[in-house]
Protein backbone atom coordinates (compact mmCIF):
# COMPACT_ATOMS: atom_id res chain seq x y z
CA UNK A 1 0.00 0.00 0.00
CA UNK A 2 1.06 3.41 -0.68
CA UNK A 3 1.00 6.37 2.14
CA UNK A 4 -0.27 8.97 -0.64
CA UNK A 5 -2.16 8.76 -4.00
CA UNK A 6 0.47 11.38 -5.37
CA UNK A 7 3.14 7.67 -4.47
CA UNK A 8 1.28 6.07 -6.91
CA UNK A 9 2.80 5.57 -10.03
CA UNK A 10 1.19 7.70 -12.73
CA UNK A 11 0.10 4.70 -15.72
CA UNK A 12 -1.56 3.23 -12.36
CA UNK A 13 -3.80 5.85 -11.52
CA UNK A 14 -6.85 7.00 -13.15
CA UNK A 15 -6.75 9.43 -16.50
CA UNK A 16 -10.27 11.05 -16.65
CA UNK A 17 -9.51 13.32 -19.42
CA UNK A 18 -11.89 11.44 -21.78
CA UNK A 19 -14.35 12.33 -19.80
CA UNK A 20 -13.60 15.67 -19.00
CA UNK A 21 -10.30 17.45 -20.19
CA UNK A 22 -10.50 19.28 -16.57
CA UNK A 23 -12.45 19.47 -13.01
CA UNK A 24 -13.06 23.68 -14.68
CA UNK A 25 -14.78 22.22 -18.12
CA UNK A 26 -16.85 19.84 -15.79
CA UNK A 27 -18.09 22.69 -13.52
CA UNK A 28 -18.92 24.31 -17.01
CA UNK A 29 -20.53 21.26 -18.35
CA UNK A 30 -22.54 20.78 -15.05
CA UNK A 31 -23.71 25.00 -15.28
CA UNK A 32 -24.87 24.14 -18.63
CA UNK A 33 -26.63 20.97 -17.81
CA UNK A 34 -28.75 22.98 -15.38
CA UNK A 35 -29.32 25.71 -17.63
CA UNK A 36 -30.66 22.98 -20.23
CA UNK A 37 -32.62 21.46 -17.57
CA UNK A 38 -34.42 24.45 -17.09
CA UNK A 39 -35.07 25.17 -20.16
CA UNK A 40 -36.03 21.95 -22.32
CA UNK A 41 -38.79 22.23 -24.69
CA UNK A 42 -42.24 19.41 -23.84
CA UNK A 43 -44.07 21.48 -26.36
CA UNK A 44 -42.42 20.12 -29.49
CA UNK A 45 -42.83 16.41 -31.55
CA UNK A 46 -42.27 13.36 -29.62
CA UNK A 47 -39.34 12.49 -31.73
CA UNK A 48 -37.37 15.61 -30.73
CA UNK A 49 -38.51 15.35 -27.21
CA UNK A 50 -37.39 11.97 -27.02
CA UNK A 51 -33.62 12.88 -28.80
CA UNK A 52 -33.19 15.97 -26.60
CA UNK A 53 -33.79 14.06 -23.02
CA UNK A 54 -31.44 11.38 -24.12
CA UNK A 55 -28.20 13.77 -24.79
CA UNK A 56 -29.50 15.51 -21.42
CA UNK A 57 -29.15 11.96 -19.82
CA UNK A 58 -25.63 11.25 -21.46
CA UNK A 59 -24.83 14.81 -20.13
CA UNK A 60 -25.97 13.60 -16.81
CA UNK A 61 -24.10 10.34 -16.76
CA UNK A 62 -20.50 11.95 -17.56
CA UNK A 63 -21.11 14.53 -14.92
CA UNK A 64 -21.82 12.07 -12.15
CA UNK A 65 -19.31 9.47 -13.57
CA UNK A 66 -16.35 12.31 -12.83
CA UNK A 67 -17.50 13.62 -9.70
CA UNK A 68 -17.64 9.91 -8.24
CA UNK A 69 -14.22 9.07 -9.49
CA UNK A 70 -12.95 12.17 -8.25
CA UNK A 71 -14.45 12.34 -4.47
CA UNK A 72 -13.37 8.38 -4.04
CA UNK A 73 -9.90 8.94 -5.17
CA UNK A 74 -9.50 11.64 -2.19
CA UNK A 75 -12.19 11.08 0.05
CA UNK A 76 -11.11 13.50 2.52
CA UNK A 77 -11.15 16.37 -0.09
CA UNK A 78 -14.06 18.43 0.68
CA UNK A 79 -14.60 20.57 -2.80
CA UNK A 80 -14.68 16.59 -4.49
CA UNK A 81 -17.22 15.96 -1.95
CA UNK A 82 -19.36 18.57 -2.52
CA UNK A 83 -19.26 18.09 -6.45
CA UNK A 84 -20.27 14.82 -6.04
CA UNK A 85 -23.47 16.38 -4.56
CA UNK A 86 -23.89 18.50 -6.84
CA UNK A 87 -24.03 16.24 -9.26
CA UNK A 88 -26.43 14.16 -7.38
CA UNK A 89 -28.50 17.66 -7.32
CA UNK A 90 -28.00 17.23 -10.80
CA UNK A 91 -29.31 14.07 -11.26
CA UNK A 92 -32.33 14.75 -9.06
CA UNK A 93 -33.12 17.70 -12.02
CA UNK A 94 -33.03 15.36 -14.34
CA UNK A 95 -35.05 12.48 -12.82
CA UNK A 96 -37.70 15.57 -12.15
CA UNK A 97 -37.57 16.53 -15.91
CA UNK A 98 -37.96 12.13 -16.86
CA UNK A 99 -41.43 12.37 -15.21
CA UNK A 100 -42.04 15.45 -17.15
CA UNK A 101 -41.09 13.27 -20.68
CA UNK A 102 -42.29 10.41 -19.94
CA UNK A 103 -45.87 12.07 -19.13
CA UNK A 104 -45.65 13.56 -22.52
CA UNK A 105 -44.97 10.46 -23.79
CA UNK A 106 -48.26 8.76 -22.30
CA UNK A 107 -50.10 11.67 -23.15
CA UNK A 108 -48.92 11.25 -27.18
CA UNK A 109 -50.41 8.23 -26.78
CA UNK A 110 -48.51 6.09 -29.28
CA UNK A 111 -47.03 2.54 -29.41
CA UNK A 112 -43.75 2.15 -28.95
CA UNK A 113 -43.92 1.11 -32.77
CA UNK A 114 -45.27 4.29 -34.22
CA UNK A 115 -43.33 6.05 -37.26
CA UNK A 116 -43.53 8.89 -34.33
CA UNK A 117 -41.16 7.46 -32.42
CA UNK A 118 -37.40 6.79 -33.15
CA UNK A 119 -36.75 2.80 -33.18
CA UNK A 120 -34.08 3.48 -30.88
CA UNK A 121 -37.01 4.75 -28.16
CA UNK A 122 -39.32 1.90 -29.10
CA UNK A 123 -38.13 -0.75 -25.79
CA UNK A 124 -37.93 2.99 -23.53
CA UNK A 125 -41.57 4.09 -24.44
CA UNK A 126 -42.99 0.81 -24.08
CA UNK A 127 -41.81 1.03 -20.58
CA UNK A 128 -43.07 4.19 -19.84
CA UNK A 129 -46.13 2.13 -20.70
CA UNK A 130 -45.58 -0.60 -18.51
CA UNK A 131 -45.00 1.40 -15.34
CA UNK A 132 -48.22 3.68 -16.63
CA UNK A 133 -50.16 2.63 -13.16
CA UNK A 134 -46.98 3.71 -11.12
CA UNK A 135 -46.62 7.06 -12.13
CA UNK A 136 -46.88 10.54 -9.86
CA UNK A 137 -49.44 12.67 -11.13
CA UNK A 138 -47.29 16.10 -11.90
CA UNK A 139 -47.64 17.94 -8.18
CA UNK A 140 -46.67 14.35 -6.49
CA UNK A 141 -43.49 14.47 -8.72
CA UNK A 142 -43.08 17.83 -7.88
CA UNK A 143 -43.08 17.14 -3.94
CA UNK A 144 -40.72 14.32 -4.28
CA UNK A 145 -37.86 16.22 -6.73
CA UNK A 146 -38.42 18.97 -4.15
CA UNK A 147 -37.61 16.35 -1.56
CA UNK A 148 -34.68 14.97 -3.31
CA UNK A 149 -32.06 16.07 -0.81
CA UNK A 150 -33.70 15.18 2.43
CA UNK A 151 -34.44 12.13 0.98
CA UNK A 152 -31.09 11.57 -0.04
CA UNK A 153 -29.88 12.36 3.34
CA UNK A 154 -29.72 8.67 4.86
CA UNK A 155 -27.36 7.75 1.86
CA UNK A 156 -25.07 10.78 2.85
CA UNK A 157 -24.95 9.73 6.41
CA UNK A 158 -24.19 6.23 5.88
CA UNK A 159 -21.57 6.97 3.17
CA UNK A 160 -19.98 9.34 6.00
CA UNK A 161 -20.37 7.05 9.11
CA UNK A 162 -18.48 3.92 7.01
CA UNK A 163 -15.97 6.28 4.11
CA UNK A 164 -15.31 9.68 5.19
CA UNK A 165 -15.55 9.66 9.12
CA UNK A 166 -14.06 5.60 9.10
CA UNK A 167 -10.13 5.84 9.97
CA UNK A 168 -9.21 1.95 9.45
CA UNK A 169 -7.65 0.83 12.43
CA UNK A 170 -4.15 -0.47 13.12
CA UNK A 171 -2.80 -3.94 14.61
CA UNK A 172 0.75 -5.03 15.18
CA UNK A 173 1.96 -7.51 12.42
CA UNK A 174 5.73 -8.66 13.24
CA UNK A 175 6.93 -5.36 14.84
CA UNK A 176 4.85 -3.00 12.18
CA UNK A 177 1.86 -1.16 12.56
CA UNK A 178 -0.66 -2.20 10.11
CA UNK A 179 -3.53 -0.13 9.30
CA UNK A 180 -6.39 -1.95 8.37
CA UNK A 181 -7.94 -0.62 5.39
CA UNK A 182 -10.14 -2.61 2.76
CA UNK A 183 -7.49 -4.09 0.75
CA UNK A 184 -4.66 -4.62 3.92
CA UNK A 185 -7.70 -6.54 5.92
CA UNK A 186 -8.90 -8.33 2.77
CA UNK A 187 -4.98 -9.63 2.78
CA UNK A 188 -4.66 -9.68 6.27
CA UNK A 189 -7.95 -12.35 6.85
CA UNK A 190 -6.33 -14.45 4.38
CA UNK A 191 -2.91 -14.71 5.02
CA UNK A 192 -2.00 -13.82 8.42
CA UNK A 193 -1.44 -16.13 11.16
CA UNK A 194 -4.79 -17.30 13.45
CA UNK A 195 -3.77 -14.54 16.01
CA UNK A 196 -3.27 -11.78 13.70
CA UNK A 197 -6.80 -13.03 11.61
CA UNK A 198 -8.33 -12.81 15.02
CA UNK A 199 -6.88 -9.78 16.36
CA UNK A 200 -8.05 -7.90 12.34
CA UNK A 201 -11.32 -9.34 12.63
CA UNK A 202 -11.93 -7.48 15.82
CA UNK A 203 -10.32 -4.71 15.58
CA UNK A 204 -12.28 -3.99 12.31
CA UNK A 205 -15.62 -5.31 13.41
CA UNK A 206 -15.33 -3.41 16.26
CA UNK A 207 -15.22 0.07 14.51
CA UNK A 208 -18.32 -0.54 12.88
CA UNK A 209 -19.80 -1.75 16.12
CA UNK A 210 -19.39 1.49 18.10
CA UNK A 211 -21.42 3.19 15.18
CA UNK A 212 -23.91 0.69 15.71
CA UNK A 213 -27.03 2.61 16.71
CA UNK A 214 -26.25 4.89 14.23
CA UNK A 215 -26.29 2.50 11.61
CA UNK A 216 -29.61 1.08 12.79
CA UNK A 217 -31.16 4.38 12.45
CA UNK A 218 -29.68 5.11 9.16
CA UNK A 219 -30.94 2.10 7.74
CA UNK A 220 -34.46 2.72 9.45
CA UNK A 221 -34.73 5.88 7.70
CA UNK A 222 -33.55 4.22 4.18
CA UNK A 223 -35.85 1.54 4.74
CA UNK A 224 -38.90 3.57 5.85
CA UNK A 225 -38.19 5.95 2.66
CA UNK A 226 -38.42 3.22 0.26
CA UNK A 227 -41.68 1.61 1.46
CA UNK A 228 -43.26 4.92 2.00
CA UNK A 229 -42.04 5.78 -1.88
CA UNK A 230 -43.05 2.49 -3.52
CA UNK A 231 -46.25 2.67 -2.01
CA UNK A 232 -47.09 6.27 -2.96
CA UNK A 233 -46.00 4.94 -6.73
CA UNK A 234 -48.79 2.19 -6.30
CA UNK A 235 -46.72 -0.90 -5.40
CA UNK A 236 -47.43 -3.80 -3.01
CA UNK A 237 -44.20 -3.30 -1.65
CA UNK A 238 -40.54 -2.26 -1.99
CA UNK A 239 -39.23 -5.24 -3.37
CA UNK A 240 -41.92 -5.05 -5.73
CA UNK A 241 -40.89 -1.24 -7.05
CA UNK A 242 -37.09 -2.24 -7.00
CA UNK A 243 -38.10 -5.61 -8.97
CA UNK A 244 -40.00 -3.41 -11.42
CA UNK A 245 -36.32 -1.37 -11.65
CA UNK A 246 -38.08 1.95 -10.40
CA UNK A 247 -34.80 4.00 -9.54
CA UNK A 248 -32.93 3.72 -12.49
CA UNK A 249 -29.31 4.89 -12.31
CA UNK A 250 -29.42 6.26 -15.76
CA UNK A 251 -32.91 8.54 -17.02
CA UNK A 252 -33.22 7.65 -20.70
CA UNK A 253 -33.59 4.28 -20.63
CA UNK A 254 -35.51 1.03 -20.31
CA UNK A 255 -35.67 -0.14 -16.77
CA UNK A 256 -34.99 -3.95 -16.48
CA UNK A 257 -37.61 -5.55 -14.52
CA UNK A 258 -36.69 -8.98 -12.80
CA UNK A 259 -39.74 -11.07 -12.48
CA UNK A 260 -40.64 -11.95 -8.69
CA UNK A 261 -40.88 -15.53 -9.53
CA UNK A 262 -36.83 -15.33 -10.82
CA UNK A 263 -36.38 -13.09 -7.61
CA UNK A 264 -38.04 -16.40 -5.47
CA UNK A 265 -36.24 -18.88 -7.22
CA UNK A 266 -33.27 -18.20 -6.80
CA UNK A 267 -33.16 -16.59 -3.25
CA UNK A 268 -35.34 -19.61 -2.17
CA UNK A 269 -33.08 -22.38 -4.68
CA UNK A 270 -30.01 -21.69 -2.77
CA UNK A 271 -31.75 -21.46 0.79
CA UNK A 272 -32.74 -25.43 -0.33
CA UNK A 273 -29.35 -26.30 -1.45
CA UNK A 274 -26.86 -25.46 1.48
CA UNK A 275 -25.83 -29.07 2.08
CA UNK A 276 -22.32 -28.20 0.24
CA UNK A 277 -21.79 -24.81 1.78
CA UNK A 278 -22.05 -26.78 4.95
CA UNK A 279 -19.69 -29.34 4.17
CA UNK A 280 -17.20 -26.40 2.93
CA UNK A 281 -17.15 -25.27 6.85
CA UNK A 282 -16.08 -28.84 8.00
CA UNK A 283 -13.31 -29.31 5.22
CA UNK A 284 -11.94 -25.87 6.04
CA UNK A 285 -12.05 -26.61 10.00
CA UNK A 286 -10.42 -29.81 9.15
CA UNK A 287 -7.61 -28.41 6.80
CA UNK A 288 -6.90 -25.15 9.16
CA UNK A 289 -6.88 -28.27 12.11
CA UNK A 290 -8.69 -26.17 14.28
CA UNK A 291 -11.52 -27.48 16.72
CA UNK A 292 -13.76 -24.52 16.04
CA UNK A 293 -13.85 -22.64 13.07
CA UNK A 294 -14.06 -18.81 13.95
CA UNK A 295 -15.17 -15.89 11.51
CA UNK A 296 -11.50 -14.97 11.60
CA UNK A 297 -11.28 -18.58 9.31
CA UNK A 298 -13.25 -18.49 6.92
CA UNK A 299 -11.45 -17.08 4.28
CA UNK A 300 -7.94 -18.87 5.22
CA UNK A 301 -5.87 -21.07 3.36
CA UNK A 302 -4.21 -24.38 4.90
CA UNK A 303 -0.76 -23.50 3.28
CA UNK A 304 2.55 -25.03 4.19
CA UNK A 305 4.49 -21.68 3.56
CA UNK A 306 3.32 -18.16 2.37
CA UNK A 307 0.68 -16.90 0.62
CA UNK A 308 1.56 -16.68 -3.08
CA UNK A 309 2.13 -13.39 -4.42
CA UNK A 310 2.03 -11.69 -7.53
CA UNK A 311 3.01 -8.59 -9.22
CA UNK A 312 0.84 -6.36 -11.25
CA UNK A 313 1.87 -7.10 -14.23
CA UNK A 314 1.75 -10.92 -14.11
CA UNK A 315 -1.80 -10.70 -12.62
CA UNK A 316 -2.56 -9.34 -16.10
CA UNK A 317 -0.87 -12.13 -18.02
CA UNK A 318 -3.11 -14.44 -15.73
CA UNK A 319 -6.21 -12.43 -16.44
CA UNK A 320 -5.36 -11.93 -20.09
CA UNK A 321 -4.71 -15.67 -20.45
CA UNK A 322 -7.95 -16.53 -18.46
CA UNK A 323 -9.76 -15.03 -20.66
CA UNK A 324 -8.73 -15.99 -23.66
CA UNK A 325 -12.04 -18.98 -24.20
CA UNK A 326 -13.75 -15.74 -25.13
CA UNK A 327 -11.82 -14.73 -28.62
CA UNK A 328 -8.97 -12.40 -29.33
CA UNK A 329 -11.28 -9.32 -30.17
CA UNK A 330 -12.34 -9.73 -26.24
CA UNK A 331 -8.40 -10.55 -25.32
CA UNK A 332 -7.45 -7.24 -26.69
CA UNK A 333 -9.93 -5.26 -24.96
CA UNK A 334 -9.54 -6.01 -21.76
CA UNK A 335 -6.20 -5.25 -22.56
CA UNK A 336 -7.20 -2.08 -23.70
CA UNK A 337 -8.16 -0.96 -19.96
CA UNK A 338 -4.46 -1.36 -19.06
CA UNK A 339 -3.32 0.31 -21.54
CA UNK A 340 -5.32 3.30 -21.90
CA UNK A 341 -5.05 4.04 -17.86
CA UNK A 342 -8.56 3.10 -16.91
CA UNK A 343 -7.69 1.52 -13.68
CA UNK A 344 -6.60 3.32 -10.80
CA UNK A 345 -4.89 0.34 -9.44
CA UNK A 346 -3.37 0.67 -5.56
CA UNK A 347 -4.57 1.38 -2.22
CA UNK A 348 -3.75 4.14 -0.16
CA UNK A 349 -5.02 6.34 2.55
CA UNK A 350 -8.15 8.55 1.63
CA UNK A 351 -9.19 6.23 -0.95
CA UNK A 352 -13.03 5.29 -0.49
CA UNK A 353 -13.68 2.48 1.60
CA UNK A 354 -16.89 1.46 -0.01
CA UNK A 355 -16.45 -1.54 -1.17
CA UNK A 356 -13.94 -3.57 -2.74
CA UNK A 357 -13.70 -2.14 -5.46
CA UNK A 358 -15.93 -1.29 -8.74
CA UNK A 359 -16.22 -0.66 -12.27
CA UNK A 360 -18.66 2.37 -13.94
CA UNK A 361 -18.76 3.97 -17.22
CA UNK A 362 -19.31 7.51 -19.00
CA UNK A 363 -20.96 7.44 -22.32
CA UNK A 364 -18.79 8.54 -25.19
CA UNK A 365 -15.35 8.05 -22.97
CA UNK A 366 -15.21 4.46 -22.01
CA UNK A 367 -15.01 2.46 -18.42
CA UNK A 368 -12.91 2.71 -15.60
CA UNK A 369 -12.20 0.48 -12.81
CA UNK A 370 -11.11 1.25 -9.25
CA UNK A 371 -9.47 -1.47 -7.70
CA UNK A 372 -7.12 -2.48 -4.61
CA UNK A 373 -3.97 -3.79 -5.80
CA UNK A 374 -2.00 -5.78 -3.18
CA UNK A 375 -0.67 -8.54 -4.70
CA UNK A 376 -2.87 -10.84 -3.23
CA UNK A 377 -4.61 -14.02 -5.50
CA UNK A 378 -7.73 -12.53 -4.32
CA UNK A 379 -7.03 -9.12 -5.52
CA UNK A 380 -6.46 -10.94 -8.73
CA UNK A 381 -9.66 -12.43 -8.78
CA UNK A 382 -11.03 -9.06 -7.75
CA UNK A 383 -9.01 -7.25 -10.48
CA UNK A 384 -10.56 -9.91 -12.77
CA UNK A 385 -14.51 -9.52 -11.61
CA UNK A 386 -13.74 -5.52 -12.56
CA UNK A 387 -12.54 -5.82 -15.49
CA UNK A 388 -15.36 -8.40 -16.63
CA UNK A 389 -17.94 -5.28 -16.01
CA UNK A 390 -15.38 -2.96 -17.63
CA UNK A 391 -15.85 -4.78 -21.06
CA UNK A 392 -19.21 -5.51 -20.70
CA UNK A 393 -20.11 -1.61 -20.06
CA UNK A 394 -17.64 -1.21 -23.03
CA UNK A 395 -19.58 -3.49 -26.06
CA UNK A 396 -22.50 -1.89 -24.52
CA UNK A 397 -21.72 1.20 -25.35
CA UNK A 398 -20.06 0.61 -28.69
CA UNK A 399 -22.96 -1.08 -30.17
CA UNK A 400 -25.98 0.78 -29.26
CA UNK A 401 -27.13 4.52 -28.38
CA UNK A 402 -27.07 5.74 -25.14
CA UNK A 403 -31.41 4.98 -24.68
CA UNK A 404 -30.50 1.16 -24.59
CA UNK A 405 -26.55 1.31 -23.71
CA UNK A 406 -27.23 0.40 -20.05
CA UNK A 407 -26.07 -2.69 -17.97
CA UNK A 408 -29.50 -4.37 -17.49
CA UNK A 409 -28.78 -4.40 -13.69
CA UNK A 410 -30.39 -8.35 -13.37
CA UNK A 411 -27.81 -9.37 -15.26
CA UNK A 412 -25.27 -6.88 -14.22
CA UNK A 413 -22.97 -9.71 -12.02
CA UNK A 414 -22.55 -12.09 -15.12
CA UNK A 415 -19.70 -11.19 -16.79
CA UNK A 416 -17.80 -10.21 -14.24
CA UNK A 417 -18.44 -13.84 -12.38
CA UNK A 418 -17.88 -15.08 -15.72
CA UNK A 419 -14.10 -14.14 -15.71
CA UNK A 420 -13.37 -15.67 -11.77
CA UNK A 421 -14.78 -18.96 -13.03
CA UNK A 422 -12.46 -18.81 -15.94
CA UNK A 423 -9.64 -17.83 -13.58
CA UNK A 424 -10.41 -20.12 -11.47
CA UNK A 425 -10.57 -22.69 -14.16
CA UNK A 426 -7.60 -21.53 -15.96
CA UNK A 427 -5.23 -21.82 -12.24
CA UNK A 428 -6.48 -24.84 -11.17
CA UNK A 429 -5.20 -26.56 -14.26
CA UNK A 430 -1.94 -25.02 -13.85
CA UNK A 431 -0.97 -24.39 -10.04
CA UNK A 432 0.85 -26.81 -7.89
CA UNK A 433 1.68 -27.23 -4.49
CA UNK A 434 1.12 -24.02 -2.07
CA UNK A 435 -0.46 -22.04 -4.76
CA UNK A 436 -3.01 -24.95 -6.07
CA UNK A 437 -4.45 -24.96 -2.53
CA UNK A 438 -4.58 -20.90 -2.39
CA UNK A 439 -6.81 -21.01 -5.75
CA UNK A 440 -8.80 -23.46 -4.66
CA UNK A 441 -9.70 -21.93 -1.37
CA UNK A 442 -10.35 -18.91 -3.66
CA UNK A 443 -12.79 -20.41 -6.10
CA UNK A 444 -14.85 -21.58 -3.29
CA UNK A 445 -14.95 -18.27 -2.31
CA UNK A 446 -15.63 -16.73 -5.34
CA UNK A 447 -18.38 -19.09 -6.26
CA UNK A 448 -19.69 -19.58 -2.83
CA UNK A 449 -20.13 -16.20 -1.55
CA UNK A 450 -21.83 -14.91 -4.44
CA UNK A 451 -24.38 -17.59 -3.83
CA UNK A 452 -24.67 -18.31 -0.45
CA UNK A 453 -23.50 -14.88 1.04
CA UNK A 454 -25.83 -13.10 -1.64
CA UNK A 455 -28.54 -15.70 -0.51
CA UNK A 456 -28.36 -15.17 3.15
CA UNK A 457 -28.56 -11.24 2.51
CA UNK A 458 -31.18 -10.87 -0.21
CA UNK A 459 -33.42 -12.78 2.95
CA UNK A 460 -32.09 -10.27 5.41
CA UNK A 461 -32.71 -7.37 3.41
CA UNK A 462 -36.03 -8.42 2.40
CA UNK A 463 -36.82 -9.33 6.41
CA UNK A 464 -35.95 -5.55 7.38
CA UNK A 465 -38.01 -4.19 4.42
CA UNK A 466 -41.03 -6.49 5.68
CA UNK A 467 -40.53 -5.12 9.06
CA UNK A 468 -40.54 -1.57 8.32
CA UNK A 469 -43.67 -1.87 6.12
CA UNK A 470 -45.57 -2.90 8.79
CA UNK A 471 -44.18 -0.11 10.97
CA UNK A 472 -41.84 -1.54 13.20
CA UNK A 473 -38.83 0.42 14.04
CA UNK A 474 -35.29 -1.74 12.83
CA UNK A 475 -33.26 -1.16 16.08
CA UNK A 476 -29.96 -2.84 16.44
CA UNK A 477 -30.93 -5.00 18.40
CA UNK A 478 -33.60 -6.71 16.47
CA UNK A 479 -31.02 -6.41 13.56
CA UNK A 480 -28.22 -7.99 15.47
CA UNK A 481 -30.82 -11.15 16.22
CA UNK A 482 -32.36 -11.19 12.44
CA UNK A 483 -28.59 -11.51 11.34
CA UNK A 484 -27.51 -13.98 13.52
CA UNK A 485 -30.56 -16.03 13.08
CA UNK A 486 -29.87 -15.73 9.37
CA UNK A 487 -26.20 -16.55 9.69
CA UNK A 488 -26.47 -19.23 12.17
CA UNK A 489 -28.59 -21.38 9.00
CA UNK A 490 -26.00 -20.69 6.70
CA UNK A 491 -23.25 -20.74 8.31
CA UNK A 492 -24.36 -23.30 11.38
CA UNK A 493 -20.07 -24.17 12.16
CA UNK A 494 -19.63 -20.75 13.68
CA UNK A 495 -20.99 -19.74 16.81
CA UNK A 496 -23.09 -16.39 16.69
CA UNK A 497 -21.21 -14.20 19.01
CA UNK A 498 -21.83 -10.18 19.74
CA UNK A 499 -19.50 -9.30 16.74
CA UNK A 500 -20.43 -11.97 14.62
CA UNK A 501 -24.31 -10.75 15.23
CA UNK A 502 -23.28 -7.23 14.67
CA UNK A 503 -21.91 -8.05 11.00
CA UNK A 504 -25.56 -5.90 9.64
CA UNK A 505 -23.18 -2.85 10.31
CA UNK A 506 -20.66 -3.76 7.45
CA UNK A 507 -23.74 -3.78 5.08
CA UNK A 508 -24.04 -1.76 1.07
CA UNK A 509 -27.53 -0.25 1.93
CA UNK A 510 -27.36 2.44 -0.18
CA UNK A 511 -28.04 0.34 -3.14
CA UNK A 512 -31.05 -1.60 -4.82
CA UNK A 513 -33.30 -3.51 -2.18
CA UNK A 514 -32.32 -6.77 -4.22
CA UNK A 515 -29.08 -5.74 -4.96
CA UNK A 516 -27.53 -9.30 -4.10
CA UNK A 517 -30.35 -11.19 -6.55
CA UNK A 518 -27.81 -10.45 -9.20
CA UNK A 519 -24.63 -12.14 -7.55
CA UNK A 520 -26.92 -14.83 -7.61
CA UNK A 521 -28.16 -15.20 -11.03
CA UNK A 522 -24.77 -13.71 -12.46
CA UNK A 523 -23.28 -17.15 -10.54
CA UNK A 524 -25.44 -19.52 -11.84
CA UNK A 525 -25.40 -17.67 -15.92
CA UNK A 526 -21.27 -17.27 -15.71
CA UNK A 527 -21.04 -21.41 -14.40
CA UNK A 528 -23.30 -22.44 -17.53
CA UNK A 529 -21.42 -20.09 -19.62
CA UNK A 530 -18.38 -21.27 -18.61
CA UNK A 531 -19.66 -25.03 -19.09
CA UNK A 532 -20.83 -24.32 -22.84
CA UNK A 533 -17.97 -22.44 -24.19
CA UNK A 534 -16.06 -23.87 -26.95
CA UNK A 535 -19.35 -26.50 -27.18
CA UNK A 536 -22.81 -25.32 -27.77
CA UNK A 537 -21.57 -21.47 -27.16
CA UNK A 538 -19.23 -19.62 -29.26
CA UNK A 539 -17.69 -16.58 -28.30
CA UNK A 540 -19.52 -14.21 -30.64
CA UNK A 541 -22.54 -15.48 -29.03
CA UNK A 542 -21.65 -14.50 -25.96
CA UNK A 543 -20.15 -11.05 -26.85
CA UNK A 544 -23.62 -10.75 -28.50
CA UNK A 545 -25.11 -10.90 -25.10
CA UNK A 546 -22.79 -8.46 -24.05
CA UNK A 547 -23.30 -5.72 -26.74
CA UNK A 548 -27.22 -6.36 -26.53
CA UNK A 549 -26.86 -3.66 -23.46
CA UNK A 550 -30.72 -3.06 -22.17
CA UNK A 551 -32.12 -3.37 -26.11
CA UNK A 552 -33.85 -7.03 -24.70
CA UNK A 553 -35.47 -7.99 -21.27
CA UNK A 554 -32.77 -9.64 -19.16
CA UNK A 555 -34.93 -12.79 -19.04
CA UNK A 556 -34.86 -13.21 -22.74
CA UNK A 557 -31.25 -12.41 -23.10
CA UNK A 558 -30.04 -15.38 -20.66
CA UNK A 559 -32.58 -18.07 -22.47
CA UNK A 560 -30.29 -17.16 -25.50
CA UNK A 561 -27.03 -18.36 -23.77
CA UNK A 562 -28.95 -21.36 -22.81
CA UNK A 563 -29.46 -19.80 -18.90
CA UNK A 564 -33.57 -20.59 -17.56
CA UNK A 565 -33.78 -18.08 -14.79
CA UNK A 566 -37.07 -18.93 -13.99
CA UNK A 567 -36.23 -22.43 -12.74
CA UNK A 568 -34.57 -23.50 -9.56
CA UNK A 569 -32.55 -25.99 -11.91
CA UNK A 570 -30.01 -23.31 -12.60
CA UNK A 571 -29.10 -22.50 -9.01
CA UNK A 572 -29.12 -26.49 -8.06
CA UNK A 573 -26.83 -26.56 -11.45
CA UNK A 574 -24.25 -24.05 -9.58
CA UNK A 575 -24.60 -25.48 -6.31
CA UNK A 576 -23.18 -28.41 -8.08
CA UNK A 577 -20.43 -26.83 -9.75
CA UNK A 578 -19.88 -24.90 -6.27
CA UNK A 579 -19.50 -28.31 -4.89
CA UNK A 580 -16.88 -29.55 -7.16
CA UNK A 581 -14.77 -27.05 -6.44
CA UNK A 582 -15.31 -27.63 -2.66
CA UNK A 583 -13.64 -31.31 -3.87
CA UNK A 584 -11.21 -29.67 -5.19
CA UNK A 585 -10.37 -27.60 -2.21
CA UNK A 586 -10.53 -30.52 0.23
CA UNK A 587 -7.98 -32.61 -2.57
CA UNK A 588 -5.56 -29.80 -2.64
CA UNK A 589 -5.62 -29.44 1.45
CA UNK A 590 -5.37 -33.14 1.82
CA UNK A 591 -2.20 -32.89 -0.53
Amino acid sequence: MYDARDDVPEPHRFDLTPVFDSRADWADAAAELASAVDAFDLDRPLAEVLAAFEALSARDHRLRTYADLRADVRTGDDRRQADRYRAESLHGDVMALRDDVERRVRDADVAPDDPAVPPRFERYVADVHRRADHALDPSGADVLAALEDVLDAPERTHRALVDGDFQPPTIDVDGDEVALTRSERSRVQRTGDRDVRRRAFRAVRDEFVARRETLAATLDAMARRNVRVAALRGYDSALDAALAGDDPYVACRPQQRLPRGVYDALVGGVRANLAPKHRLERVRRDALGVDTLEPWDRNAAPLDGDAPEYEYAEARDLILDAVAPLGDAYRRRVDRVFDDRRIDAFDYPGKTERGAGYATHAPDAGSFVLARWNGSLAHVFLLAHELGHAVHASLAQDAQPHATAGIPAPLAELPSKLHEVLLADHLLASARGDERTAVAARAVRSVGANLFFSARWAAFTRELYERAADGDRLTAEWLDETYGDLYAEFVPALEATDRLRAGWTTGLYAVPLYHHCPYILGTAGALAVADGLGDELRPADYVGFLEAGTSAPAVDRLEDLGVDATSRHAVADAVAAFDRYVDAFAAAAAE
